[in-house]
Formats: C-alpha cells, structure tokens, sequence
C-alpha cells in the first residue's frame, strides 16, 4: 500500500459493517511499508474507529503486519475487540458519517475546498465528503451486468460523475436488460430521485444502456444529456440522499417496514436510507 502516490479506500468503505475500517487498514499497511505519505492512523477518525473496537493502536498494526488480508485482519479483530452489537456499529456509523467540522473551524473547511476549485461547497460537506472530493473519489468503471440475485449493486455512497447512487443504479438497470435483477428495483424510491436531479426518466437511462450499457459509455451520454449542475448542487444532492431520513409518519412506517422485511427490524439506530440498503446488501 503507497499513500504517497495513491489513496487509501473511502471512508464510506466498511468491512463487516464498520465504516472506516478498510480505510484504517490501508493507512496502517502503508505506514508498515514506510509510504504513509502525508496521512494519519494513530488520530482523528482512524484513532475513534480502534478506540470504538477496543483494541491498542500498537497491536492493531501489529497484526496487520502479519495478516495478508481484509478477512484475516478481522478474525483478529473478533477474537481481540470490545463486545459491538449491530445497533452499537450502526451508531457508531452514523455518528462518523455525520461528524462536521466545528464552527471554529469553518475557515480551515473553506481553505481546503478552495485548494481544490470547489470553495462553495464548505459549508455543506462533512468530513467523509470532503476525503472523497479531496481524492477525486470516483467508482471503478464497470461493463458487465451482475447477477443481484447473488451479488449486491455497488454501496449508494460511491460516486459516478461526483453523484452518490450513480454506480449503483446502472448496476440495477443493467441487471434489468440482463435479467438479473434478483428482487433490486431501480425505476423508484433512490434511483429515481437521483434521475431526477439529472432530469432523466428510467425509460430514457435505459434505451441509452442497449446502445453501450458501460459505465463509460453511460457517464459520456448522462453528462451529455443531462441537466446542468454546478458542484454545489452536486453537493447539496450528495448531502440530501446521504442524510435521505423519513420525516414523515408515512415515511418512517415504510422504513420500519422495510427494515423487518430486510430482517432488521430491531436496528432502530439504522435511520438513513442509504445505511438500510447498505445493512440489507450485506445479508445477501
């Protein structure tokens, strides 16, 4: 792992469930090699992730250093961390997913986004936003359909074109035209918000996917054929969808319910969309 001359994985990332996690990996990987580069493990969110686990910062690297892999670092983690209910990891999450910076440090946030062209968009992002537009993070692209009846869409946090969902929904509408789609439904409810803000319908994303349903081939026809949006837009679409709560008796009845036919229905810490479709994937 070479941080200095690339990225760690998001911070959206998750490895049985933790945010962060793949992340904290990376970076201890890469201080073990001597390419830590400019980033940090031993404080800010890497330190409350292991602090969260229970374990010492000194034994996490140490049996990093000796475990190949991301399912060999967990089986340490198990047998080595602090008793963590489902509903413990899903605050846990939230609370990361959510952290903002302090109002004494908006001039610091403002700094950073005009370092990287984007000086209107400091006041909406958290801190995992800006990790992501800090790394340009965007989804590799992918060509082939997947069968959803095995294998789960692409998490709704990764990005295509900057948006959030983007990835995932083509993975559902492509399994569409493969006939794959296992019980994913694309043509609503996430996806379709987001064809809206492109001002997109379903009908038009999928008669452009028979002519080349490649992810490179669709981000060249939506950014031809969508609405223009300025990067606080963007910005303030990837906010809403992530932070996408039911504010309504309808609404959070419709959660609750899908929650219980996932299978979750005690995690009353689940209260986003998008974490409900990442705790649901992961049970497939």
């Amino acid at each position: 792992m070479d941080l200095i001359n690339g990225f760690p994985r998001s911070p959206y990332a998750r490895l049985h469930n933790v945010v962060s996690l793949p992340r904290t990996i990376d970076k201890i990987r890469a201080d073990l090699n001597g390419t830590l580069g400019e980033y940090v493990w031993q404080s800010g969110f890497s330190k409350w992730l292991i602090d969260f686990l229970g374990v010492h910062q000194d034994a996490t690297r140490d049996a990093i250093a000796t475990r190949p892999d991301d399912d060999s670092v967990w089986e340490w983690l198990q047998q080595n961390m602090q008793p963590r209910t489902n509903e413990d990891i899903a605050r846990f999450n939230r609370d990361m997913i959510e952290r903002r910076w302090s109002p004494e440090r908006a001039s610091r946030i403002q700094e950073l986004c005009e370092s990287i062209g984007k000086p209107g968009v400091s006041d909406i992002v958290t801190y995992f936003e800006w990790q992501d537009l800090e790394e340009n993070r965007q989804a590799e692209y992918q060509s082939e359909p997947i069968d959803l009846s095995v294998t789960p869409p692409r998490d709704p946090y990764q990005k295509l074109l900057g948006l959030v969902n983007l990835p995932r929904t083509l993975d559902k509408a492509r399994a569409e035209l493969a006939g794959t789609t296992g019980d994913y439904i694309w043509r609503t409810g996430q996806s379709l918000l987001l064809l809206d803000f492109l001002g997109l319908t379903p009908d038009e994303l999928f008669e452009a996917l028979r002519t080349d349903h490649s992810d490179k081939s669709m981000c060249e026809w939506i950014s031809s054929n969508m609405l223009s949006r300025s990067d606080v837009e963007i910005a303030f679409f990837n906010r809403g969808a992530i932070q996408n709560y039911p504010v309504t008796a309808d609404r959070m009845e419709a959660h609750e319910r899908m929650l219980t036919d996932a299978g979750l229905a005690p995690m009353t810490t689940i209260t986003t969309a998008f974490e409900r479709l990442c705790w649901d994937d992961a049970l497939l």
